[in-house]
């Protein structure tokens, strides 16, 4: 056998097991798209309680049916425009509101068979829609046309209402996510009337503010007066304060400046006294031993030696030539009675 008639039988063969093996692999094995979840439905079991995830499953023998139901997060929109999705609430004021709003649901982990065994997977997103809007019709209609222009107030409706969606959905084995208010717009003429009435109370609301704003302008300017009075007063209070107080230091001063001159004088007096005292005392001590001296000396003079030697200095005073005592007058020593002298002398 030549080469290439070789390679073509090889080539043939290999096309017909391949076309065979992918015949038998297609017979026993099933693939679930990506982003969904396979459920088997066997023609004498029913509906298998099983969720298959995305990929090959094998299924010997391909006698059961296979449904594939969407696996991740579905959105469900509403509008306010024309169309099917379009979402009407009749306000609390008899007013109709066109509602923009999304939910975002998946289903539960698990329970897709329950899902198709209720006979719902071709109907589920219609379902879903159907329910979240009966629940949004209930819950929003109690919003005030002017409410629906408060966030606030929305937000506090939607807290309710997510509660209600979400018992509403879980009969469906889906799960709420995300729930959302987008937008909302009335009839044109209506439209007019509450923006009217809108720059209506905002223009008051603007003169409300702005006369508050006045009125916190004299409260200040008042605060502000009596502010700057209220210091002048306790300004004056401290002024007339100090200068009491310095009257009163000064008049201290004064007293204490009197006081002490009167003490000095006092002083100066009692000193000048005591020492007048003490010289007047010095002086009648000195002139007492001057009177006592001299009376000694008189005393002395008085007697014989003393009057001896007062005549003897009247001698020496006299201008004499010569001097004759007469040895026998009365009273004139002897000389040659040594001890007689002596006593004269003494």
């Amino acid at each position: 056998m030549s080469p290439a008639a070789f390679l073509l039988r090889v080539a043939a063969t290999t096309l017909v097991l391949s076309t065979v093996g992918g015949a038998l692999l297609h017979a026993v094995v099933v693939h679930v798209p990506a982003g969904h979840v396979g459920v088997r439905v066997d023609p004498e079991q029913g509906v298998l309680p099983i969720d298959h995830p995305p990929g090959a499953h094998w299924d010997v023998g391909r006698n059961g049916n296979w449904h594939y139901l969407p696996a991740g997060v579905r959105t469900t929109e509403f509008s306010t425009g024309e169309g099917p999705g379009r979402l009407e609430i009749r306000t609390s004021d008899d007013q109709t509101a066109s509602v923009g709003a999304v939910a975002r649901g998946r289903l539960m982990e698990g329970r897709a068979w329950e899902v198709v065994a209720a006979g719902l997977d071709a109907s589920l997103h219609d379902r879903v829609r159907d329910g979240v809007e009966d629940v949004l019709r209930t819950e929003l209609a109690v919003l005030g046309s002017e409410e629906w222009f408060e966030v606030t107030r929305q937000r506090e409706v939607m807290t309710t209402a997510r509660p209600a969606i979400e018992a509403a959905l879980r009969d469906l084995d889906v799960e709420l996510i995300d729930l959302a208010l987008l937008e909302v717009s009335f009839s044109q003429e209506y439209t007019r009337k509450l923006q009217a009435k809108q720059a209506a109370v905002q223009q008051a609301r603007r003169e409300e503010a702005q006369s508050a704003v006045d009125r916190v302008a004299r409260e200040l300017e008042q605060l502000q007066q009596e502010a700057m009075t209220a210091l002048a007063e306790r300004t004056g209070d401290a002024e007339l304060t100090r200068q009491r107080r310095r009257r009163e230091v000064e008049t201290a001063l004064t007293t204490a400046r009197s006081e002490a001159e009167l003490l000095a004088t006092e002083t100066r007096a009692a000193a000048d006294r005591i020492h007048a005292e003490a010289l007047a005392d010095g002086q009648r001590a000195i002139a007492e031993a001057q009177a006592g001296a001299e009376a000694e000396r008189l005393a002395a003079l008085a007697r014989p030696g003393g009057r001896a030697w007062l005549a003897r200095r009247a001698a020496e005073r006299l201008q004499l030539e010569k001097v004759v005592l007469d040895p026998t007058a009365e009273g004139m020593p002897n000389l040659l009675d040594l001890d007689a002298l002596q006593a004269l002398l003494d």
